[in-house]
C-alpha cells in the first residue's frame, strides 16, 4: 500500500518536472496537483483500510467455519 502512495508522490514530481516552459498549463500547477493528491488519498486512504478490514474478517470467518 505504501508503495502506491511513494509512487503517486514521484509521479507528482514528475510531472511537475516535465511542464514546459511559459506559463503553467493549468492555473498554478503546484495547488492543482496538490488537491487532486489531496483528493484521491481522501477517498483512496479509507477505501483501502475498509478493504484490508474487509478481507481480514473474512479469514478469520472462513477459519472458525473450517473448524
Amino acid at each position: 500500500m505504501y508503495t502506491f502512495f511513494f509512487f503517486l508522490l514521484a509521479d507528482f514530481f514528475f510531472l511537475l518536472a516535465e511542464q514546459p516552459p511559459g506559463p503553467p498549463l493549468i492555473g498554478n500547477n503546484l495547488v492543482f496537483y496538490s488537491v487532486v493528491g489531496g483528493a484521491l488519498l481522501l477517498v483512496l486512504l479509507p477505501l483501502v483500510l475498509w478493504l484490508r478490514r474487509r478481507t481480514k474478517q473474512t479469514e478469520s470467518d472462513n477459519l472458525t467455519r473450517g473448524s
